[in-house]
């Protein structure tokens, strides 16, 4: 049911973006308060060899990471302030408009050998004059200075004044070795692709990272990262990856305990596979009280609310993630999912066009709005956004599948009939995850062949299991009145409302 809008603070911004406002920054909040809003805009690599790109890249992330420990602060996440990176034609002031950022960052780095030579400067984006800017020529080794120093004066000019622990925790060296943390760099920059290899070859440069420093929690945290979207994505089997992201965020958080990162790994981990709910929502809640800039700790904590349809507090989580990650694809494509699982099909929608607008390349985009449109009796277009994702993906089981899945809800069962069969031949030679194969069965109608690959979904423990009992489709196709259905889900603590 729709629930009255307006009613938080910060729900005009997301008003204004969803009726296809040019920019959040359309209705300026008090500059004293906006200041507090910062974006680190994508550092420029002026290094003698272009392949240093990764450096730079890293230093932005690292120090984005950073600055987030200063809990007063907003800090717009990575994946959206990284749009502007190579920006030639927008303005400072224009970019902090549409991100919503009253302060901005930004600066050069150049590395040379051991020696590097970074260069900030602080601007006020309200007037577009520079705060404070400076310049860094140390070793290599100094990096881990030089972001502690960039952070403490950030929180010095905004008047912010830090606790010991807090200062503590932003002036902590990850790692004593160079070589690990140019090893864990090149690991992130790989992980960023998003991609089988990029996240493989991620775990590789991060267990050269771990090789040389055993006590390096950020490159366990990395691995964990790795492992967890390997099994998300359905690269490896769930069982395969799962455990492993766990081992990996527990040994991290082992070492540092106040890696916000790592507990929200753990959080999806404790959720999505061992379905440990109350100690994963514990572990997202942490997670958000160690960095409340942690977009997709939002984001996720959100989808665990909507499937126990928490509607306030999913609607809230996903809100906050938007306006700590405007620019994200990943962010509104996920924020659709959980007004999917509410059942907000036109919000879902919005969402979902809008994650399309900011990557039309992204199958994921494409799939979700078509679950909004599917569901809103939009069934040309749900079919048609639903078979662009699966190009996009090159025919991926995990997309064909769901292709199969509207397909059958929108009417045209020898359609999907097909694709499930050419689905069940292909998962006798690869991994295929079971659970959106017994949806299309759920859909044709088919409840037994629906409960024979719903329980090997059960028994590969899939990811999406969790956010399962009370899915609009399970409605839509009477699965959720079936009282099998509410054994088996019970059965793994997972309650149907």
């Amino acid at each position: 049911m729709e629930r009255s809008r307006g009613e938080e603070p910060g729900r005009e911004g997301i008003k204004a973006w969803l009726r296809g406002s040019e920019h959040r920054g359309s209705q300026t909040p008090e500059a004293d308060a906006n200041r507090f809003t910062i974006a680190i805009l994508p550092f420029s690599n002026i290094s003698p060899d272009p392949a240093d790109e990764y450096f730079a890249d890293g230093l932005t992330e690292e120090l984005t990471l950073t600055v987030s420990k200063i809990n007063e602060l907003s800090v717009i996440s990575r994946t959206s302030s990284m749009q502007y990176k190579g920006n030639k034609t927008k303005s400072v002031k224009d970019i902090s408009k549409e991100l919503g950022a009253g302060t901005v960052l930004e600066g050069s780095v150049r590395k040379n050998g051991s020696r590097i030579r970074v260069t900030v400067q602080m601007i006020d984006a309200t007037s577009d004059k520079h705060i404070w800017s400076e310049n860094f020529d140390r070793e290599f080794q100094d990096i881990f200075e030089i972001q502690s120093n960039i952070a403490l004066r950030i929180a010095s000019e905004l008047k912010i004044k830090l606790v010991p622990d807090r200062q503590n925790r932003i002036q902590n060296k990850s790692t004593p070795s160079a070589e690990a943390h140019e090893r864990y760099l090149r690991g992130r920059h790989n992980f960023n692709k998003f991609t089988k290899e990029g996240l493989e070859e991620s775990l590789r440069l991060y267990q050269k990272a771990l090789d040389i420093d055993p006590d390096f929690a950020l490159a366990y945290e990395g691995m964990a990262d790795s492992y967890l979207w390997l099994g998300f994505l359905n690269f490896l089997p769930e069982k395969q990856a799962y455990p492993k992201a766990r081992e990996f965020a527990e040994k991290a958080l082992q070492i540092d305990d106040s890696l916000a990162e790592s507990h929200y790994i753990l959080a999806r981990t404790l959720v999505e596979y061992y379905w440990a709910l109350s100690t994963g929502e514990a572990e997202f809640i942490r997670s958000i009280e160690l960095d409340p800039s942690n977009a997709r700790a939002h984001l996720y904590y959100s989808w665990l609310l909507a499937s126990r349809l928490q509607k306030e507090k999913a609607v809230s989580e996903a809100e906050q993630a938007i306006q700590l990650d405007p620019n994200s694809a990943e962010t509104w494509w996920s924020g659709s999912y959980a007004f999917y699982l509410i059942g907000e099909f036109n919000r879902a929608i919005e969402f979902g066009r809008k994650s399309i607008e900011l990557n039309p390349l992204d199958p994921n985009g494409h799939m979700l709005t078509s679950f909004g449109l599917a569901y809103s009796g939009m069934s040309d277009e749900g079919v048609r956004e639903v078979k662009e994702a699966t190009a996009l993906a090159y025919d991926h089981p995990y997309y064909k599948s769901n292709l199969a899945f509207v397909y059958a809800f929108t009417g045209n069962k020898e359609e999907a009939t097909r694709i499930l069969k050419e689905l069940v031949d292909l998962s006798k030679t690869q991994y295929v995850t079971s659970l959106f194969i017994a949806a299309g069965y759920a859909a044709l109608g088919d409840r037994d062949t629906f409960f024979v690959w719903f329980d090997k979904a059960l028994e590969e423990r899939s990811a999406y299991l969790v956010y399962t009992p009370n899915d609009p489709w399970t409605y839509k196709s009477g699965v959720h009145s079936d009282p099998r259905f509410k054994a088996r889900m019970e059965k793994i603590g997972l309650r149907v409302n």
